[in-house]
């Protein structure tokens, strides 16, 4: 410290002998002339040449000629220099040089860092985090190791501030200033302000062909407002903020049309900040990046800092590019300017670039938004730049939504938009690219002037204003030059007269400053505008840069600018004739320098901006906007096309150039809008004003085509449908109604909206709805889908690798499908499988393949599954594809305990998902951004948010996980996995957690248990909990002997308050008093047959003790009431209670279970199952290995009828040797003489190598043990030839009858199981099992049906018997349909045919000694269709011609004046014509009978006996059709009122000799109808009834 001071002291006497200035940030050094010092003789020497005046290019060369490296300007008049080995002070002398000095350490330190005022980033603990710069051409020192390179050769380092002077004294360092600050993000549409949106209505310039490089907060989308015009290099999303600048861009408005951006023709290269500046050298080239935007803050007023340098030097290196940002949201922050906290708080670094645009934030009302940061730049030029709408900004949110944010970070983008904009202007006007820099001085000259007239601190030179804009480009108003220190240009313009608001700028893209200096500027251009007319000389606007906050307000004056590389001349009403704008090279040390002169006027006091022509309102309030004066003005509007004008009172809002107007609610596609200020008149339109449609509603997508219903709007007269299409939504049909039929493949997700249209112009199109892939709705008649992979989802290293496949299988069609043949692939393995049961019309079933998939590998993998219906008639909804998780994890046993001190902190930065945190103990965080969103975090202590988030973990001093929720965090999910967990050997295995959930925006929690094959949810909380950590328990007895993990998924909620917490997890057996369960053997033994009662109970009882009542049993085989799981025998009919005391260590615990056991007498013969009321079946499946198995499936039968049988799918069931039990009921056959089992059998075989087998097991001790009384397989078992294919039963001949006797069995207590053995053949079915008696004399029964069976018509049927112990039933089946009907009992059933085709009824009855199946087929008559029509032969003479269907027996005609007949086709005569008669045919057939009745106005009337046609109905409701016997073709038709005026004139085709006239838009009268038609015409008088 010493030293320090000592050095500044020495300065401050060193400074009364100041001759020549030295502006540097570290202060102003005064040197003497003719002061040269510290030059080295034998190597380079380092430091700064001063001359006393402007460096000229001859003192350059001087220096150059003896070998002086001249790098950067300092101001004033001084370069930095390497002066070779050998140079002397005299050599120097004589090249113009008035003073050398080399470099101390106090001038290589930056501003803030010489007066120790180390900014908050810096510090790191009690050292400050420096960035320096090194000379290349040296090599490092010892003193610099440890320190880490940022490129280009810059380092950072951590030091303590005391030695920063030390640091400096190397040669090797050229510059040291504090780290930069870390970028964070700066927080209605800017098209309208900005005027874009009247520009883009007529003029093609929307940013086409122009790419913008934009940095902001990780990855952005998905959108469909970004399609086809976006490449992120970003890494993970870390919030919105990046979607919504990225939408303010250039959205193209698909989903919402009011998110549309300010370029929506441009394309976005998305980066992570910064990197869209540090590769902007090289995207530059590769991928024509032509503008970036970044909306980071960069430090508060930090000065003009290397960052600041580079990106200066960004845009000399690439002339066409353009640097823009946020101007920054720091006002009322006190950054060290000087004049408070309401000016000097640009927030850069970077943004204090003199090359680049720094953009303030205003409201749509050109209000300046408060909190929006102020100028000067920390040396007195004039930030911000321009000025943007950024509050309220409406834009794109991911996924596909919209919203609205505010900032300087909102306003940033329309600035770039804006630029992407004239970019794209000028390559069209001009065929060439602009310069960056003259882009930034047009759009600066040309924007609207806000606040204090003239530039000022806080809108810069104004809001952007595209029509003057490109107004500029178009007419080439600008110059372009080059100057030297001394020159001297000129250009002379000519302004009209009219001419109002003058303005002309220079410009220059200046050099990048030098990070010594006290001011950036490096060459020092000068500009004056001469009035030749009057002689007049206007020097440009200038600020007083003094840090007052009074001075700082005033407004601009005319002068002399030493510090703006941007000089403006204004003139509100200049003279009309020549002007003279002239620039001079006042001091250009680094030169030559290229300049823009450019320049612009007005020829209107007034200009309409929005609306504009083309604009599509929509009636109601609307903003207008306009340039000129504020009062004085007279509005009108028209909807006529300027017919007739309606007065308005619009009012500018705030004294600002904005109205707020009420649309009227007309439609009109000729509508105007005029203001009028005193002789000048400005008229916008035409433009439409239209309603928007409420809603787009999707009806049906089919594989071709897409209907729509857009919503409707009063006064359109049709409707347009789009469709998302590359980049932009297509319009692609347009239609009378509002119901639109698209022909399109929805192949791919895409997007759909609609608009509402008058006489061909489009309004504004609805918010857009998502159409996805695939059908939706579709009503085809036959359609399979695969609605999703249920089951695997997860496979872990802890489970088995032979995993089921569960599918959910759709029916999206309008009929019933019973039969879908499916499957799947995994690893290059495919495997198929059929389901057969019924799914509804749009219904689903979940399947399981009978083969489960084989797991191999350690990472995740797809399986892919599709449906294979026959004549499926959509393709699009077959095939889904998964993607299963796999998990690797060491298995652990129980107790399992997590407390997470073990592991970690990771950072608690509010960055959302760009944190990825990495745990121990094999818990694993989910991937951000593929597999969830955020990671949980390991912490200890508080989190960073107060009111949410707990202050420390359970414990009070150790780490939890938590989820940071600040930083636009909103609705993200994290998931997190514990690792596997041994319940194999547990006995009461228990979960325990504690969880804290305290917060005004808290979300949820949810945690699962993965067994193996599926998750079950545990427990799921929702919302704040209070402030304390919440222990939960959970019982794990129902997952004894599984593997399972654990997962928490926590869900942030809708703000920064709700950070989630979990902490000390574990798992124990809970091992207590034992708690008693039993199960038995069977519940329904025989009589005197011993059952096993089966000790369940958990905890590890020791000993036991049962009790039975009633006292009718016995204890067997050894077994007595102590014993654990003891063999009871009941020795009389009737209920029995069991009781079961367990008892451990711990205590005793009792289970009773009253009437658990029940010993029936057993049914007797006969015993029947025909499948028919399979759900009431008594039988019983056994599925030993829980794969494929008997079920029910309808086919032909062995009646030939579609029948229910049950079946074992063999043709897909790969498991050789599984075996799978069809179990009868028991049933007693002491009392029979010849009791046998019969049963139907249809077989094919698939070849002699899979062959299947089929065994009936008989069991004569009440189902303890079978034996094997019948085997047969293959070729024995087949009742038909071999298939390769899946074999169904299709008739009759398919079926056999097989009988296995069971007289000669020694026990009169049967029961009996069919085996089916897999040999992967071929698929077995079996119908009509029963067991009867066949000692006895069988019954019969007579099915009684009605002689004629009629379509639509009720009738009964029945089975009629003179044995009344027959029981039966039916099944009824239209043929080629699979919906069947069931009817049980003999007795009378009644039922109707709906459809006049073949239906079968199958029927069965039986008794003890009988058995009969059988079936009919019914064939309904068709519906009977009475019709008639009739034709005049001459007079009132009619030909009445009879057309019912089917063809009548008998018929009745009744003419309707009395008189009737009962020929087919009568002829009758009318007495008197012109009279209304009504005519009825009635019609007979065996189906009963149908009639007919119409009424005819025109028997014999008018002219009619010219021809043979005939008019009905008469009176109508406007639909007529008239039978014009053998006319064809073409028939005029004219219609009068009764005064004889026209009404319509229109040609008709005939059809078949029928003509269909609609006049139902007709009001309700009478009206004369003329048809004509080859010189033979007829005139009716018609009566139209409503």
């Amino acid at each position: 410290m010493t030293r320090f001071l000592f050095f500044l002291l020495t300065i401050v006497g060193f400074q009364a002998q100041a001759q020549l200035a030295l502006k540097l940030k570290s202060g102003t050094y005064r040197i003497e002339e003719e002061t040269f010092i510290g030059i080295l003789a034998q190597r380079t020497t380092y430091g700064v040449a001063l001359w006393d005046g402007p460096v000229l290019a001859e003192d350059k060369k001087a220096l150059e000629y003896l070998g002086v490296e001249l790098m950067q300007y300092l101001p004033e008049n001084a370069f930095e220099v390497a002066l070779p080995a050998g140079i002397t002070a005299d050599a120097l002398k004589n090249a113009g040089v008035s003073a050398f000095m080399p470099f101390s350490a106090a001038m290589k330190l930056d501003g803030p860092l010489a007066n120790m005022d180390i900014p908050s980033w810096a510090w790191v603990g009690n050292e400050v985090a420096v960035q320096f710069e090194v000379r290349q051409s040296l090599p490092m020192t010892r003193a610099f190791f440890g320190a880490q390179a940022l490129g280009n050769n810059w380092y950072t380092l951590d030091i303590d501030p005391k030695d920063l002077l030390n640091l400096a004294t190397y040669e090797q360092i050229r510059f040291i200033q504090a780290i930069e600050e870390p970028g964070s993000p700066e927080n209605f549409n800017a098209r309208a302000a900005g005027r874009l949106s009247q520009t883009q209505a007529f003029l093609p310039y929307d940013g086409t062909g122009v790419v913008v490089g934009h940095g902001d907060d990780g990855d952005i989308g998905p959108h469909a407002d970004y399609k086809g015009r976006l490449t992120s290099l970003a890494g993970t999303s870390l919030g919105d903020h990046g979607d919504h600048v990225a939408g303010t861009i250039l959205g193209a408005g698909n989903i919402d049309p009011d998110g549309e951006g300010v370029a929506p023709g441009a394309y976005n290269v998305y980066y992570s900040y910064p990197g869209n500046l540090s590769n902007v050298d090289a995207h530059y080239d590769s991928y024509g990046v032509r503008v970036t935007n970044s909306s980071y803050s960069n430090g508060c007023n930090a000065g003009y800092t290397s960052y600041a340098a580079q990106v200066d030097k960004d845009i000399i290196q690439n002339p066409a590019l353009l640097h823009v940002f946020s101007a920054g949201n720091n006002n009322g922050s006190n950054c060290g300017y000087g004049a408070g906290s309401q000016w000097g708080n640009i927030t850069g670094g970077h943004k204090q670039g003199k090359n680049v645009v720094a953009t303030a934030n205003i409201t749509f009302l050109d209000a300046i938004a408060p909190s929006s940061s102020r100028g000067p730049a920390a040396d007195g030029r004039i930030k911000p730049d321009i000025a943007s709408v950024g509050t309220n900004v409406y834009s794109t949110i991911d996924p596909h939504t919209y919203g609205y944010k505010t900032g300087t970070s909102m306003a940033a983008p329309g600035a770039a938009g804006f630029f992407a904009v004239l970019h794209n202007a000028y390559d069209m006007i001009q065929n060439d690219t602009a310069d960056g820099g003259l882009l930034k001085a047009i759009g600066m000259n040309t924007a609207d002037d806000l606040g204090n007239i003239g530039p000022d601190f806080i809108f810069g030179y104004g809001r952007i204003n595209a029509r003057r804009a490109l107004r500029c480009i178009t007419d080439t108003n600008f110059f372009i030059g080059t100057a030297s220190t001394n020159d001297t240009i000129s250009y002379i313009i000519n302004l009209p007269a009219g001419a109002k608001d003058f303005r002309a700028m220079l410009y220059w893209t200046d050099t990048e400053g030098s990070t010594f200096a006290s001011k950036a500027l490096v060459n020092n251009l000068d500009f004056e505008v001469v009035d030749e007319s009057q002689s007049s000389s206007f020097q440009p606007w200038v600020l007083n840069p003094a840090p007052n906050g009074t001075t700082l307000n005033y407004l601009a004056t005319r002068g002399v600018d030493t510090l703006n590389n941007a000089e403006q001349v204004t003139l509100t009403t200049p003279s009309t004739g020549d002007f003279t704008l002239t620039v001079y090279g006042t001091n250009v040390p680094s030169g030559p320098q290229k300049f823009y002169v450019v320049y612009d006027y007005e020829m209107s006091t007034i200009s309409l901006d929005y609306p504009h022509a083309g604009a599509a309102l929509e009636p109601g309030a609307t903003t207008v906007r306009w340039n000129g004066p504020t009062t004085g003005l007279s509005w009108a509007y028209s909807t006529d096309s300027m017919v007739t004008w309606s007065s308005l009172g619009l009012n500018a809002i705030s004294g600002n150039r904005v109205a707020n107007w009420s649309v009227p609610y007309v439609a009109s596609n000729d509508a105007f809008l005029r203001v009028i200020n005193g002789s000048d008149t400005s008229i916008a339109g035409p433009f439409l004003i239209l309603g928007q449609p409420n809603s787009v509603q999707l009806d049906w997508a089919c594989p071709d085509s897409v209907k729509i219903t857009v919503g409707t709007v009063s006064g359109a007269n049709s409707y347009t449908a789009y469709i998302l299409g590359a980049k932009y939504m297509d319009s692609v049909m347009t239609s009378q109604t509002n119901s639109i039929v698209i022909p399109y493949q929805p192949t791919a997700t895409t997007w759909i909206s609609g608009s509402a249209d008058l006489d061909g112009t489009h309004g504004k199109r609805a918010y857009a709805i998502e159409l996805p892939a695939g059908t939706n709705s579709c009503p085809l008649p036959r359609d399979a889908a695969i609605g999703a992979v249920l089951n695997p989802t997860l496979v872990t290293s802890c489970h088995s690798t032979s995993v089921p496949v569960s599918i959910l299988i759709n029916n999206p069609s309008t009929s019933t499908l019973d039969t879908v043949a499916v499957g799947y692939n995994f690893n290059g393995t495919t495997v198929r499988d059929t389901l057969f049961a019924s799914i509804p019309p749009y219904g689903d079933t979940a399947f399981t393949f009978v083969t489960p998939l084989a797991w191999s590998g350690t990472s995740n993998q797809n399986i892919t599954v599709w449906s294979e219906l026959n004549g499926d008639q959509n393709g699009l909804n077959d095939t889904v594809q998964t993607n299963i998780t796999y998990f690797s994890s060491t298995l652990y046993a129980l107790p399992f305990g997590q407390n997470m001190n073990g592991f970690n902190n990771c950072s608690n930065a509010t960055n959302c998902g760009g944190t990825s945190c990495s745990l121990g103990g094999n818990w694993i965080n989910l991937a951000n951004g593929s597999e969830d969103d955020i990671d949980w975090r390991t912490w200890s202590g508080g989190t960073q948010s107060s009111g949410t988030g707990p202050s420390s973990d359970v414990s009070g001093n150790g780490k939890y996980l938590y989820l940071e929720s600040s930083g636009n965090c909103d609705y993200q999910n994290a998931v997190l996995l514990s690792p596997c967990i041994d319940l194999s050997t547990a006995i009461a295995p228990e979960l325990s957690f504690s969880y804290h959930m305290n917060g005004a925006n808290m979300g949820s929690l949810k945690v699962e248990l993965f067994d193996g094959s599926q998750w079950h949810l545990l427990t799921s909380v929702s919302g704040s909990q209070g402030n304390s950590w919440i222990k939960v328990t959970e019982d794990l007895v129902a997952y004894v002997g599984d593997t399972i993990l654990l997962r928490f998924t926590g869900t942030t909620g809708d703000g920064y308050q709700s950070d989630i917490a979990i902490d000390e997890v574990g798992v124990i057996d809970n091992i207590g008093v034992p708690d008693a369960n039993f199960s038995a053997s069977t519940t329904a033994p025989c009589l005197n047959t011993a059952i096993v009662l089966m000790d369940d109970s958990k905890k590890t009882p020791t000993s036991w003790n049962w009790s039975i009542t009633p006292s009718t049993h016995s204890f067997v085989n050894g077994t007595s009431a102590t014993s654990q799981n003891p063999e009871i025998s009941f020795s009389a009919y009737g209920s029995y209670s069991i009781t079961l005391i367990a008892t451990n260590n711990y205590g005793s615990d009792t289970m009773v279970q009253t009437n658990y056991i029940t010993v029936s007498p057993l049914p007797e013969l006969p015993i029947v199952e025909t499948w028919t009321f399979a759900s009431n079946s008594a039988f019983t499946v056994i599925n030993p290995d829980g794969g494929m198995t008997w079920a029910v499936a309808e086919v032909a039968g062995p009646t030939g009828a579609k029948s229910a049988a049950m079946y074992m799918g063999y043709y897909n069931y790969g498991s050789a040797g599984a075996v799978d039990y069809l179990e009868s009921p028991k049933f007693d056959v002491s009392s029979y003489i010849n009791p046998t089992l019969m049963f139907d059998i249809s077989y094919a075989p698939y070849s002699s190598t899979y062959a299947d087998t089929l065994a009936v097991l008989v069991s004569t001790d009440c189902g303890s043990t079978f034996d094997t009384l019948y085997l047969k397989g293959n070729a024995d078992l087949a009742t038909v030839s071999s298939s390769n294919s899946t074999y169904v039963p299709s008739g009759k001949a398919d079926w056999r009858t097989d009988t296995v006797a069971l007289g000669n069995l020694a026990s009169d207590f049967i029961q009996f199981q069919f085996m089916g053995i897999c040999g992967y053949g071929n698929n077995l079915y079996l119908d009509n099992i029963r067991v009867i008696d066949l000692g006895g004399t069988p019954s019969t029964a007579t099915l009684q049906l009605p002689s004629t069976i009629c379509e639509d018509v009720p009738f009964s049927f029945e089975l009629t018997s003179t044995d009344t112990t027959l029981a039966g039933d039916f099944t009824l089946n239209r043929q080629g349909s699979s919906l069947t009907s069931t009817f049980a009992g003999l007795g009378v059933h009644n039922t109707t045919l709906n459809i006049a085709t073949d239906y079968d009824l199958e029927y069965t009855y039986h008794n003890t000694y009988t058995f009969t199946a059988d079936s009919a087929v019914l064939i309904p008559g068709p519906k009977l269709d009475a019709k008639f029509r009739l034709s005049l032969t001459s007079g009132t003479t009619y030909q009445f011609t009879d057309e019912s269907t089917p063809a009548p027996t008998a018929w009745l005609w009744e003419f309707g004046d009395g008189t009737t007949d009962t020929m087919q086709n009568p002829v009758h005569t009318y007495a008197t014509g012109g009279t209304s008669y009504t005519i009825t045919l009635t019609v007979t057939t065996d189906c009963g009978t149908d009639q007919t009745t119409t009424t005819y106005n025109n028997i014999g009337f008018g002219d009619m006996e010219q021809t043979n046609w005939t008019l009905y109905p008469n009176p109508s409701n406007g639909l007529i059709q008239i039978n014009m016997g053998e006319v064809e073709g073409a028939v005029q038709v004219q219609l009068f009122d009764l005064s004889g005026a026209a009404l319509s004139r229109s040609t008709y085709p005939t059809i078949n000799g029928n003509l269909l006239l609609d006049y139902q838009q007709m009001p309700a009268g009478t009206y004369l109808l003329k048809v004509s038609k080859n010189g033979l015409r007829s005139t009716q008088k018609i009566s139209i009834i409503h």
